[in-house]
């Protein structure tokens, strides 16, 4: 097949246009309200802003140091403490450097997220096809499917578009296989790496899955010089990737797995999960009658959509019914088939995987591949479940409007159904956090490590650090508080005694921090708390320095250590 190319300036410039529309109708209503919303309702949703906007930032400041996020004061690299986002924060860029607002960073990252999704998928339908309109469809089904609309709050998810570049990708390459497009393949796998772990995983398994069907259907097993470029192919992504991954690695050397088998088993798919959605058209139409589909827990939504079940089953039963001849060109058939093989494969394996250790395949990988255990969500597999029946749903239409007499309003009706199956709006954005007096003040003062408090010594409330994260955005010093996927060894031994500074103890391990500010939120105590904090406090008061006492949110600087 031919990498087809657009045949026009204008033609380009509308489907940009369309799908640039299509984002913000459906992204509804991050476009217009981008710098006064975000998911600040959840402690991921919190991080996620925090760590778009430290990327965004940091890459044009001090781009050697953007793994030393300000976290957990005063380790380093603690971006690398969960996912680093560095192509969500590129996307950020803009926002953040004409507004300097998280929120707004935040979101345009996620709008053009959504875009190169649409057009990567795009991309990848017409290369299999040759028909704009069906890419154009599949592309919507893809890039704002239900799996995606719910999870607003981690970023990470959302960055999708290096799961279509990769098959895009791979299916150039075992077209026809060159250096050049071995290395293409390489990029993209760790572009979706870079985007999220899971989607590196899931790029790498769908590539090469990918390459060993071709290679068994088209014989070329046979080829020393295929096999060395699917090499080339591979050793390419590592080599790509490995730097942006040397500060996980101690992650994979401890005397126990980073998640277990038990882990997973929490997040893992069900039969169920693939009947839940968001949509909404889902759950007035469907939902009354089948209750399953109006859940919106993130981790248990994986419905497809109506339309994509619909057309992928018509591409299947199309491809391997006999005697059809939906194609009068028996070799376009062959190649149609052959096509939709694939993507039958990959549901089967994507799928398999995505129900976690109670299903055999995700049991023995966790135990054969190296860096599984990185790994804590196997439902995220239904992403590519949902890429394969967007892709197969692509195929179904381009070989339909082969058939004469197709009329142009019938696919733009199409094109609506598949917006209304789709269309999960208004996403779930909540008005942003006013930030309080003590951190505008503070963002004036000069550098010095902050400690906020309540400190949370509870594990279970370690996640309410990512209050005082997002509020960090505002001034950017370091912080001796965070909240992430891993936890430095030494907070949680600390976190008892610090929760009640001032006290003895507390400033001796402040000092040990490096702390020089402290912000106390009393709208976050309770009222014991409270009255015990406020004669602590005044008994205190020699050594730290009232600097702003507005409201429920109060601002101190430690001006000398008690002995």
């Amino acid at each position: 097949m031919r990498m087809p190319a657009f045949t026009g300036g204008r033609r380009r410039l509308g489907i940009l246009a369309g799908f640039v529309l299509l984002t913000v109708v459906l992204t509804t209503p991050l476009a217009w309200r981008a710098g006064s919303v975000g998911p600040v309702n959840t402690g991921d949703g919190q991080l996620s802003i925090w760590n778009v906007s430290w990327v965004a930032r940091t890459l044009v400041l001090d781009p050697l140091h953007v793994y030393d996020a300000n976290i957990f004061a005063p380790h380093r690299s603690t971006l690398a403490y969960s996912e680093a986002n560095l192509p969500a924060g590129v996307l950020g860029l803009p926002g953040w450097w004409i507004s300097k607002n998280p929120y707004l960073t935040y979101n345009s990252a996620i709008c053009l997220s959504l875009l190169l999704a649409a057009l990567a998928t795009f991309g990848l339908v017409r290369h299999l096809t040759g028909s704009g309109p069906a890419a154009a469809i599949a592309a919507i089904l893809f890039a704002f499917a239900p799996f995606v609309a719910v999870r607003y709050a981690h970023i990470q998810l959302l960055v999708t578009a290096g799961l279509p570049f990769t098959l895009w990708a791979m299916h150039r390459f075992v077209d026809r296989a060159t250096v050049g497009r071995a290395l293409t393949l390489s990029l993209a796998i760790a572009l979706a790496g870079l985007s999220c772990g899971y989607y590196g995983f899931f790029a790498a398994i769908a590539a090469g899955l990918g390459m060993v069907y071709y290679a068994v259907r088209r014989r070329y097993w046979r080829q020393p010089s295929y096999l060395a470029l699917c090499l080339l192919a591979a050793v390419g992504a590592g080599l790509i990737f490995l730097p942006f991954f040397l500060p996980y690695l101690d992650l994979l050397t401890g005397p126990q797995p980073f998640r277990t088998l038990d882990d997973a088993r929490q997040y893992s798919a069900t039969a169920r999960s693939y009947l839940t959605s968001t949509a909404r058209l889902h759950r007035l139409v469907i939902g009354s009658v089948l209750p399953v589909l109006a859940a919106d827990y993130p981790e248990r939504v994986l419905f497809p959509g109506l339309l994509a079940c619909g057309l992928a089953a018509a591409a299947i039963i199309g491809a391997f019914r006999k005697g059809s001849n939906a194609t009068p060109d028996p070799a376009a058939q062959r190649v149609r088939r052959e096509t939709v093989g694939y993507y039958v494969l990959l549901v089967g394996v994507a799928g398999w995987l995505s129900f976690g250790p109670k299903a055999w395949l995700y049991s023995a990988a966790y135990r054969i591949v190296p860096a599984w255990s990185l790994l804590r969500a196997p439902s995220r597999f239904g992403i590519l479940v949902t890429l394969a029946f967007a892709v197969l749903a692509g195929i179904a239409l381009a070989s339909w409007l082969k058939t004469p007499g197709r009329r142009r309003w019938v696919v733009c009706a199409i094109g609506i159904a598949a917006v209304a199956d789709v269309a999960a709006v208004p996403w779930d954005a909540r008005d942003a956090l006013a930030v309080p007096a003590a951190y505008r003040v503070l963002a004036s003062l000069p550098p010095g490590t902050v400690a906020e408090f309540p400190f949370f010594f509870r594990k279970i409330d370690f996640y309410r650090n990512s209050l005082y994260m997002l509020y960090s955005t505002a001034h950017w010093h370091p912080i001796v508080n965070g909240y992430s996927d891993r936890i430095p060894d030494d907070f949680e031994p600390m976190v008892v005694p610090v929760s009640s500074f001032p006290a003895w103890e507390a400033f001796g391990l402040l000092r040990r921090h490096g702390a020089r500010y402290v912000v106390f939120h009393l709208d976050l105590y309770d009222h014991r708390s409270r009255e015990k904090l406020l004669e602590r406090l005044d008994r205190y008061k020699l050594y730290i320095r009232p600097l702003v006492q507005q409201n429920d949110v109060w601002l101190y600087e430690i001006v000398q250590w008690p002995e």
